[in-house]
């Protein structure tokens, strides 16, 4: 975001629990002059847990149930690092992280939820699939509906062990899913067997008798093969088959089974005449009797539900709490005024289907890095996968042998376990004060008892004057206390207490789109009004954080405390040589720079100052030079150095050089000289790690002051001249390769108006992170004739480059583009980079620009593209092999054309394009 106002002050989040969520989205209402927010997270999506179980059960999509991490930061005019947290220097005040330099704060919170406990159990770690990390579960629960989709005829085995309400929620969630797909399929629900494991008397332990009994029945009325008293000692292989499902340890998902947490609600239930017609059938208990509400259990709803509304919240993620309601049963206009101040409570990082022994919910710090939109349109898109499991095989769901201390063994082809979770361990080691659990200790100030710059919230947090249990619900309250009590830190105010709700109620989705509610001694249910009553809140809750827009938040301004619409202060900031970094701050930065490569022609360079860098050119090769600049696309210092790096070396691939050295040219935000210079430390130090993996050193540069960051390399290359690669050699009959998929300029214009979908934007991140150095290698290999990289003016304007250079005429096959995940969606809005209606210009050469112009990608080839593929010509009778060649490393190359012989160019005006599309 562009600023006159220098940075002063940074507050650092790690994690997008829901407790930040509400932080981030109130922080932008109300921001604080000076103070730069940052969140670190190494997920773009954040599941909602109180969706969670619906999501397993088929009832959600992906997008419905997560929440976008992505638009939300930039709302607030917060950074975003995605990457994993894995400890704190609580001294030098900074997090450290797993792939990317530390980052500095001068105040701190932290939400990331719980952490897998260990797997103790002989066999569980290598043969089992634990519901922690999220994301991986949701991986390989893709992978099973998936096969069950694929042969349907085919009996399976599911096994869970675990049976609180996160076994109990994924047995009804499992079977309602595979249940649809049997149906569907006309093969009978009986291919389905399933267990449930559970080592004491009952189901659902810490809530009343009655509720465990209820799901009891269900569960045997559905099939389940119910195991109580029955602790699993040991898992086995059939097949003696090793498979690992290793736990992440700062991914933390469905939370413990002993304790009920779950659905948060707050609410409001719907009219009195659907509410009176659908409660008849309710069973109601009270004090251990089993009796039915709507008969003789002599207890009047009305005036209970009454009686508790005036102080009680509703909530989901619950243990042992009394039935909060909050609730008024009038009719849908007074529920939906009284609704807009409830919290929802579900917390998204923390989450919901509970395990084994604690209410920790689905954590935010879950890694959700999506390899691919499983639907090409994406629009109702259910489960991207993991981008960092691209190597991972599907799981193999041969047969295990599950033992019981009781002497019980059976065979199942897939575990799941739903066991405890514990704290991160670095919060300990940080030296942080923790429970015995782990779980970081804070005042009623949601402050850490041993270090006040550091703040905590959600599940990973435990208050030491008021123990509640994990469980969304506290984590939602936490949210706008939490904003309030850093902002006050940050402006050197007294704390304020927050004091958290002590009852609520749990809702258990059957997943048959209704749910039992249970509340201390009482309970009732499965009721689809139930189910009803909580998917209105959940969608209300989500609705918060989606469709959000630039022009609806605030902007600070240079009065304390104050806010203003879109208008920056007016501070001075000189021009000229004035307007550079200062000394101190150069001097500091490039002393912490350790380059990897060093090179003996690099005379004088970053390690030698002097006015200006030399360097010796062989006397048998030739200099290449080129320059690139341009403005921040990604809040990443860091990875702004590594992707501008990438995009300025790719002129020197496109010709055949080899990098040998660059001079940076950067714009760094006003800030103090403390946080200019980790700024300009992080950016150099991405781009110098992609200079010295190419073999090329940083020898100097120049640095200026500005309202946004800004970076660019002059890059210098070496070439025998004889082997220069030009844009002139396209030869008729050759093919045309791209080696990269398109789509970055719309991808970032739609980010910009907060349209753009985190994993739409991480596939970009991730393409652009790709250098083009061995995909020039290999073109040369297999005898590239011409060559360029598809950059600013498009794909249509550097190949017309080529072209005219050539002479030639070039048939392009629209289909056979690549086209980067969320693109298609984007144009269909009418959002396109700034530059395209200038590059739509050139259209003018394409010869059946009428016919192709109605095609919904057609506007993708005058789409300017940062860090782009090469674009390149080779011989018809090698494209095949170059392309195989190409695709183990680069993925996305396609043959995406070639060029006309002179034969065929005699029906065709010379020196155009022909496009091809349907």
């Amino acid at each position: 975001m562009k600023s006159s106002i220098p940075v002063e002050t940074d507050l650092v989040l790690i994690g997008g629990g829901h407790s930040h969520a509400i932080a981030i989205k109130d922080f932008a209402m109300n921001p604080i002059p000076g103070v730069r927010l940052t969140l670190i997270t190494d997920v773009y999506h954040t599941p909602y847990s109180g969706m969670l179980p619906g999501y397993v059960a088929g009832l959600y999509t992906f997008d419905q149930c997560h929440i976008d991490l992505r638009p939300l930061a930039k709302f607030a005019g917060a950074r975003i690092f995605v990457d994993r947290a894995i400890g704190l220097d609580l001294e030098k005040n900074q997090v450290i992280c797993a792939n990317r330099p530390p980052v500095t704060f001068d105040v701190l919170s932290i939400d990331i939820g719980s952490t897998p406990a260990s797997l103790t159990v002989p066999g569980a770690r290598e043969y089992t699939i634990p519901v922690k990390p999220i994301s991986k579960f949701l991986t390989y629960w893709h992978q099973i509906t998936a096969t069950v989709a694929q042969s349907p005829e085919q009996k399976i085995c599911i096994g869970i062990v675990g049976g609180g309400v996160g076994g109990v929620e994924l047995a009804f969630a499992v079977q309602s899913h595979l249940h649809q797909i049997y149906q569907d399929a006309r093969q009978p629900t009986n291919n389905l067997e399933l267990h449930l494991f559970h080592r004491t008397t009952r189901l659902l332990p810490g809530r009343h008798r009655w509720v465990g009994k209820q799901v009891e029945k269900i569960l045997k009325s559905r099939g389940v093969v119910l195991h109580l008293e029955e602790n699993v000692t040991g898992v086995k292989s059939k097949d003696r088959q090793d498979i690992d499902f290793a736990t992440d340890e700062q991914d933390s998902d469905f939370a413990t089974d002993e304790q009920d947490s779950d659905f948060a609600t707050d609410a409001r239930i719907n009219d009195r005449k659907t509410q009176d017609k659908e409660r008849q059938d309710i069973d109601f208990a009270t004090d251990g009797q089993d009796s039915d509400f709507a008969t003789d259990a002599r207890m009047n709803y009305e005036k209970i539900l009454d009686k508790e509304r005036q102080d009680s919240d509703f909530a989901t993620d619950g243990q042992d709490s009394d039935f909060a309601t909050d609730a008024r049963i009038n009719d849908r206009k007074t529920q939906d005024k009284e609704r807009q101040d409830s919290d929802f409570a579900t917390d998204g990082q923390d989450s919901d289907f509970a395990t084994d022994g604690q209410d920790s919910d689905f954590a935010t710090d879950a890694r959700m890095n999506y390899e691919k939109i499983l639907d090409k349109d994406e629009q109702d898109s259910d489960f991207a996968t993991d981008a960092r499991m691209n190597d991972e095989k599907n799981q193999d769901f041969g047969p295990k042998i599950i033992e019981c201390n009781s002497g019980l063994q059976i065979e199942c082809d897939i575990l799941f376990w739903v066991t405890q979770a514990s704290a991160a361990p670095w919060l300990q080691t940080a030296g942080l004060a923790t429970d015995a659990s782990g779980f970081i200790l804070v005042n009623d100030k949601l402050q850490s008892i041993s270090h006040p710059q550091v703040f905590a919230a959600g599940d990973v947090a435990t208050m030491v004057n008021h123990a509640r249990p994990k469980a969304g619900v506290f984590a939602v309250r936490q949210g706008k206390p939490l904003l309030e009590n850093l902002q006050r830190a940050l402006q050197r105010k007294p704390l304020q207490s927050f004091i958290p709700q002590k009852n609520f109620l749990i809702l258990i989705g059957t997943g048959d789109q209704r749910a039992i509610a249970s509340r201390g001694k009482m309970g009732f249910g499965p009721e689809s009004l139930l189910w009803r009553w909580k998917d209105h809140i959940d969608r209300k809750f989500m609705d918060k954080f989606t469709n959000l827009k630039m022009e609806g938040r605030s902007y600070p301004s240079s009065g304390k405390g104050k806010s203003r619409k879109r208008k920056d202060s007016q501070i001075m900031h000189c021009a000229g040589c004035g307007a550079k970094v200062g000394s101190k701050v150069l001097e500091k930065v490039l002393q912490r720079i350790q380059q990897q490569t060093q090179r003996d022609d690099i005379l004088i360079g970053i390690n030698t100052p002097d006015d200006a860098a030399v360097v010796r050119v062989p006397e048998d090769k030739v200099m290449v030079q080129t320059i690139d600049y341009f403005p921040a696309l990604v809040d990443d210092p860091y990875l702004l150095g590594k992707i501008a790096t990438n995009h300025c070396l790719s002129d020197l691939f496109a010709m055949g050089a080899t990098p040998q050295s660059a001079l940076a040219i950067a714009t760094i935000p006003y800030a103090s000289s403390t946080q200019q210079e980790d700024d300009l430390y992080q950016l150099l130090l991405g781009a110098t790690e992609i200079l010295n993996q190419a073999g090329a050193v940083l020898m100097g540069g120049h640095t200026t002051e500005g309202a946004e960051l800004a970076f660019g390399l002059t890059c210098n290359g070496l070439a025998f001249s004889e082997k220069l690669l030009y844009n002139s050699g396209m030869q008729s009959g050759d093919v045309l390769i791209l080696t990269k998929a398109l789509g970055t300029g719309v991808l970032f214009a739609a980010d910009m108006r907060l349209r753009a979908k985190g994993r739409w934007i991480e596939s970009a991140i991730e393409s652009m992170l790709v250098p083009n150095q061995n995909a020039a290698k290999l073109l040369l290999e297999y005898g590239a004739t011409a060559c360029t990289d598809v950059t600013g003016f498009g794909l249509v304007g550097h190949l017309l480059e080529m072209v005219k250079a050539s002479q030639v005429t070039v048939e392009l096959e629209m289909e056979a583009i690549s086209v980067l995940p969320g693109v298609a969606e984007i144009l269909q809005q009418g959002i396109f980079s700034s530059l395209y209606p200038e590059n739509l210009r050139m259209s003018a050469s394409i010869q059946n620009s009428e016919q192709v112009s109605t095609h919904v990608l057609y506007p993708l080839l005058f789409d300017p593209q940062t860090s782009g593929g090469l674009l390149a010509t080779v011989p018809g009778e090698s494209a095949s092999a170059c392309l195989q060649a190409l695709q183990q490393e680069y993925s996305e190359s396609r043959i995406i054309g070639r060029v006309l012989t002179k034969s065929e160019v005699r029906s065709q005006k010379s020196e155009v394009i022909f496009v091809r599309g349907t």
